[in-house]
């Protein structure tokens, strides 16, 4: 009897429309030859015998709605067929009960309703491929139907109540009535409906309680009740609707606690429970709900504390606790919310003070805090909200003064203060609030006059400043502010300016011997105060410059010079003014430049100074001034130059002094001040010069100096500092002058020192530094002087100070230095200082240093160096070398066969011992073969013979040589292998071997170089495998292979490399794939392999985008999954509309991406070029190409997409047109959904691919 080898099903799939229907299936069963064989028996069975069932003959029963698999087999062989049974009778009997109840014969739009169509033809009706009912979006748009015309949600006649049988459309994933006149209460029959992810029962009449039946809708993403007439509490069960990212319960008469299970919901972003009859307090478990971006409270009777972990919502962006009985503190906790852009606590009985954290919510556009009774003074830190556009702070109990940081807020549009206990007076700065269109200061207790600079509002057309105790005169330019109370204040308006500025220079003359005065051209005469020497005024005649430096002016300066509103520069530098400096210089709020310098000026520096805010240029020195530095310095954040030098100043440095960002100079420098160098320092990050130098200070030098990376002069010499130098000074890469001379300094010179390039001068002397000369400082290569005399230093003198071909001075006496001079120093040509004295030195001086201007030398009592012979066998091996590789005929043979020190022999240079530590032969024309006496030269630690016509195979001796770190044999005709002796040089660092003719194998021994960086030995003849033992090579930052012979696959040790930051492995006869790992080298030539990456299994990928793994993840409104691309659509954990997106998107990868040209970067990511697609073609899709982006149409609704393929990640960003918020109206009903799945404003929608 013939083998059954494989079975035909016919009809392959089959699909029954009624319970009781039947189709009668056949089976033929084929041999191997696909002939039939006679009398096979076949077995019939059914997946799932609930839905259908089959009879041994074959047939097929309908039972119930579903899908399932009918199976015929036999022997060992089977196939299989689908049957769907899609009864839709009752899903008809479902909408025509929904078409009764809420009187469907007075619809708008009914089409359809009640035949005998397709349900999918029924208005507002969608279906799936089964037939069954998914989307029930029975409402219009401005009367109109969605699709026809865009607006806001309308009314579609509906009324009535909402029929229980509705709970029975079980395929139903979108429920929309919104906007009807639905009355009635919510089918509890409604949690029936488990595929439901979307309900939309607003803006209806609909009553009583919210069923907590509604539980069991364990899909559900969006719920909106809002604006209904819904009655008692939210059911605790609500919590477990995980799904959940949008509850809008706002607008009903609910009642009762917030259930504390709606901490459960982690994925909700929206959260509207406004406008109900809530009581209790605030559950501290919302602070759970990590993605939250909207929470609305407003107008309950909620009571208590507010939560402190609310803090912990980093996504929220908007809090509205408005109109209800809070009371307590506001949390500082809420300054972690650095996403929030608006915050009200208006109409609450809210107390204490404002936290200083407010001022850390960088995107908060509105502040709502009035109607409370908060306390205290207004925190400073309010100036740091940036994007603020209204402050509301009314009727509370706040105190104390305005705080002129509130002129940093540049975009306010609105200030609300009155209504308080606040004092001092209204800043000047407030003029600087260009954007005003508001101020409220009323019903406080201010004090002074109002500043000219609120004359300077452009934009202010309303100003209520009545009910405080202001005096002086009412600027006149704000008598055109359309709305304020300005008559109530019982002042008059102000004379005019240019009178006042008139009468403080008469008093400047008067005060300082104008007759006296070196030039005193039109002073006190008629003519224009413009045209008096020294005086620049601007176009409305007010002084904005005073410059009067050398001019013999004597006497003091008078308090009217405050009288200068509109003065930017104020320059009175080397004259012989006395006396203090008057605290009404304060009041020049337009001040960008003060120069007193170079006078007899005593007194303390005013603290008014601090009031300067637009100061850049701050310079006292040269004078006797006395007391502290005043922290109020620290408020003047435009300040560039500081420089108080040569004074009789005392106590600390203020920390304040930190704070000054834009500074540049710091110089205070020749003071009696004490104490530490505040850490603070450290956040001048703009500071080039800072000294602190003769100025009494103690402690330690602070770490933070190390932040300060654009400093280049550093003077903290003759203070009384102690401890070790910090290491994180080794981090200022453009400091040019380090001066620490002259303290108590302990501890080592950090060799971090030699990381600083551009350092000129190195002054460390008379300190008790300890510990030997770090060997990194001979990397200073611009240094001109190095003093570290006076200390107590030990060891030698580092040969590599012979590398400072730039060093002027060098002065190390004066510690416990020991052994000889090296003979590098002498090489230091530009060398004219030099002291060595006070040392324990031996040996001799070399003779180079003969010629020093200014030295020591004497004094040593060591005579200077004979020209002693090296090594007798070195000099033997380097003959051997000169005559096996053609020396006569060498470009430069200099002192080589005589009887020079071997030092000087061209391309020779020795140690402090005198021995052969580096040959340097580099292209200069040798030939010959390199001779086994190399092996002689047992301190070679360079090796440099590249770019010769040297021949013949690499001596093996080479191998002995256990000090060498750097062998460079390119560039020759060396032929053989490579010696597997090589793999004996544990020191060696780089081995560069490339354009030879070298034969064989790379010896596997080459793996033992632990210490090996790079391996370059391209461009030879090289065969067989990559050795697997070059992965060992964990210090490898290069390996070049190129241009060989060598076949195999690249190993995939060569991917735990983890250091490598080159690799070039093309021109070879390489197969397989590229190790997945090798990826992230970023010098590769990948390109050139015309080879795959491999897979996580190592083998090769069937293409860049469609293979493997990947996580998808979109926005914030489905739960991030793994698997490929087409697992990812199918799932049943996804919504429709992803599934949707999710389509497009594998469309796209299979039809038009994955057939574009990949390119594999150096970098060794790939990119996929579709540009070259002709422009309005049309792709796989209904896509149309356009430049670097696709578009398809469909339904009046342009989808535009533009695509990124980086590496492992596929971006794909989707852009609606006409996409309108809901609350602006005009969105079509697709992009309205859109809009509900995800945060209101956003315009873009991005699926994000990365294969994991």
């Amino acid at each position: 009897m013939q083998s059954a080898g494989s079975i035909v099903i016919e009809p392959s799939s089959a699909a029954l429309m009624s319970l009781g229907e039947t189709v009668q299936l056949t089976a033929s069963v084929l041999d191997g030859n696909g002939q039939a064989v006679e009398g096979a028996v076949v077995e019939w069975s059914s997946s799932d015998e609930a839905v259908v069932t089959v009879s041994s003959e074959g047939l097929v029963t309908a039972v119930a709605n579903g899908s399932t698999t009918v199976t015929a087999r036999s022997g060992s062989v089977s196939a299989s067929a689908v049957v769907n049974v899609v009864d839709t009778r009752r899903e008809r009997e479902v909408l025509n009960a929904l078409y009764q109840s809420t009187d469907g014969p007075n619809w708008v739009f009914n089409t359809n309703w009640l035949s005998d169509k397709p349900l999918n033809e029924w208005y507002g009706v969608s279906t799936d491929s089964l037939g069954r009912v998914t989307s029930l979006q029975l409402y219009t748009l401005d009367g109109n139907k969605p699709n026809s015309s865009s607006g806001r949600y309308t009314s579609n006649g509906l009324s009535g109540s909402i029929p229980p049988e509705l709970g029975q459309l079980e395929s139903l994933v979108e429920l929309f009535l919104p906007a009807n006149e639905l009355s009635g209460s919510i089918p509890p029959e409604l949690g029936n409906l488990s595929k439901l992810w979307s309900m939309h029962l607003g803006l209806n009449q609909l009553s009583g309680s919210i069923p907590p039946e509604l539980d069991s809708l364990l899909r559900l993403k969006q719920l909106y009740l809002f604006r209904n007439q819904l009655t008692g509490s939210i059911p605790g069960e609500i919590g477990q609707l995980q799904n959940l990212f949008l509850l809008a319960l706002n607008g009903n008469q609910l009642t009762g606690a917030i259930p504390q299970e709606i901490g459960q919901l982690q994925n909700l972003s929206h959260l509207d429970l406004g406008a109900n009859q809530f009581t209790g307090s605030i559950p501290a478990e919302l602070g759970q709900l990590n993605n939250l971006a909207e929470l609305n409270l407003n107008y309950n009777q909620l009571t208590g504390d507010i939560p402190a972990e609310i803090g912990q919502l980093q996504n929220l962006r908007r809090l509205d606790l408005f109109d209800n009985e809070l009371t307590g503190s506001i949390p500082p906790d809420l300054g972690q919310l650095q996403n929030l852009r608006y915050l009200s606590f208006t109409r609450n009985q809210l107390s204490g003070s404002i936290p200083a954290e407010i001022g850390q919510l960088m995107n908060l556009r509105g502040l709502h805090l009035d109607n409370n009774r908060l306390t205290g003074n207004i925190p400073p830190e309010i100036g740091q909200l940036m994007n603020l556009t209204l402050l509301i702070l009314s009727t509370n109990k706040l105190t104390g003064n305005i705080p002129p940081e509130l002129r940093q807020l540049a975009n306010l549009e609105e200030l609300y203060l009155y209504n308080n206990q606040l004092t001092g007076n209204i800043p000047p700065e407030i003029g600087q609030l260009t954007n005003l269109t508001g101020l409220f200061l009323g019903d406080n207790s201010l004090t002074g006059s109002i500043p000219q600079e609120i004359g300077q509002l452009q934009n202010l057309d309303q100003l209520y400043l009545s009910g405080n105790q202001l005096t002086g005169c009412i600027p006149t330019e704000l008598r055109d502010v359309p709305n304020n109370d300005l008559a109530d204040l019982g002042l008059s308006y102000c004379v005019p300016a240019f009178v006042a500025d008139s009468l403080a220079l008469v008093a400047l003359y008067r005060t300082t011997d104008g007759p006296g005065w070196m030039d005193n051209t039109n002073w006190l005469t008629a003519r224009p105060i413009g045209e008096w020497n020294g005086v620049a005024t601007n176009a409305e005649g007010r002084v904005v410059s005073l410059s009067l430096p050398g001019n013999e002016l004597s006497g003091s300066i008078p308090p009217e010079i405050g009288q200068f509103k509109n003065l930017e520069s104020l320059s009175l530098f080397r004259n012989k003014l006395t006396g203090r400096i008057p605290a009404e210089i304060g009041q020049l709020q337009n001040l960008t430049s003060l120069s007193l310098s170079y006078n007899q000026l005593a007194g303390r520096i005013p603290v008014e100074i601090g009031q300067l805010r637009k100061l850049v240029g701050l310079n006292m020195y040269g004078n006797s001034l006395t007391g502290q530095i005043p922290a109020e310095i620290g408020q003047l954040m435009n300040l560039v130059e500081l420089q108080l030098s040569s004074n009789k100043l005392s106590g600390s440095i203020p920390p304040e002094i930190g704070q000054l960002q834009n500074l540049r100079r710091l110089d205070v420098h020749a003071n009696d001040l004490s104490g530490s160098i505040p850490a603070e320092i450290g956040q001048l990050q703009n500071l080039g010069v800072l000294s602190f130098a003769g100025s009494s200070l103690t402690g330690h030098i602070p770490a933070e100096i190390g932040q300060l990376t654009n400093l280049f002069r550093l003077d903290l010499s003759s203070n009384k500092l102690s401890g070790s130098i910090p290491h994180e000074i080794g981090e200022l890469m453009n400091l040019a002058e380090l001066h620490l001379s002259g303290n108590t300094l302990t501890g080592s010179i950090p060799s971090e020192l030699g990381k600083l390039q551009s350092l000129r001068i190195l002054s460390l002397f008379e300190n008790e530094l300890t510990g030997t000369i770090p060997p990194e400082l001979g990397e200073l290569t611009k240094l001109t002087v190095l003093v570290l005399s006076d200390n107590s230093l030990t060891g030698s003198i580092p040969l590599v100070l012979g590398q400072l071909q730039n060093l002027e001075q060098l002065i190390l006496g004066g510690n416990q230095l020991t052994g000889s001079i090296p003979s590098e120093l002498g090489r230091l040509t530009k060398l004219t200082e030099l002291y060595l004295g006070q040392n324990q030195l031996t040996g001799c001086i070399p003779s180079g240093l003969q010629d020093v201007a200014s030295n020591d030398l004497a004094d040593l009592g060591l005579p200077f160096c004979d020209q002693a012979e090296t090594d007798t066998a070195e000099r033997l091996a380097l003959e051997a070398i000169y005559h096996a590789t053609g020396g006569p005929g060498w470009t430069n043979n200099t002192n080589w066969l005589t009887d020079r020190p071997l030092g000087e022999w061209f391309g020779v240079s020795t140690n402090e011992e005198n021995r052969v530590d580096r040959l340097n032969l580099r292209s200069n024309q040798l030939t010959g073969m390199i001779p086994p006496e190399i092996t002689q030269l047992q301190n070679l630690t360079s090796l440099s013979m590249w770019d010769n016509s040297l021949s013949g195979s690499i001596p093996s001796e080479i191998g002995q040589l256990q000090n060498l770190r750097w062998l460079s044999l390119n560039d020759n005709q060396f032929t053989g292998n490579i010696p597997i002796e090589l793999g004996q040089l544990q020191s060696l660092e780089r081995l560069i071997l490339y354009n030879n003719q070298l034969t064989g194998g790379i010896p596997p021994e080459l793996g033992q170089l632990q210490n090996l960086g790079v391996l370059s030995l391209g461009g030879n003849q090289l065969t067989g495998s990559i050795p697997s033992e070059l992965g060992q090579l964990h210090n490898l930052a290069g390996l070049y292979l190129s241009g060989n012979q060598l076949t195999g696959s690249i190993p995939p040790e060569l991917g735990q490399l983890q250091n490598l930051t080159g690799l070039h492995l093309s021109g070879n006869r390489l197969t397989g794939c590229i190790p997945l790992e090798l990826r992230e080298v970023p010098n590769n030539d990948f390109a050139d392999l015309g080879l795959p990456f491999c897979d996580l299994n190592g083998t090769d990928e069937v293409s860049p985008l469609v293979g493997g793994t990947w996580k998808y993840s979109g926005n914030n409104f489905i739960t991030p999954i793994e698997g490929n691309i087409q697992s990812l659509i199918e799932s049943e954990d996804i919504d429709p509309f992803a599934a949707q997106l999710l389509t497009l998107s594998f469309e796209l990868v299979l039809h038009v991406l994955s057939s574009c040209p990949v390119s594999y970067e150096a970098d060794g990511t790939f990119m996929q070029d579709c540009t070259s697609l002709e422009d309005g073609a049309i792709v796989e899709g209904n896509w149309s190409v356009s430049g670097d982006r696709l578009m398809q149409s469909a339904g009046g609704t342009t989808t535009t997409l533009r695509y990124s393929v980086t590496g492992d990640t596929l971006d794909l960003i989707y852009t609606r047109q006409q996409l309108l918020s809901p609350d602006d109206g005009g969105a079509d009903p697709d992009t309205q959904r859109l809009y509900d799945l995800v945060l209101s404003g956003i315009e873009e929608f991005r699926i994000t691919f990365i294969r994991i």
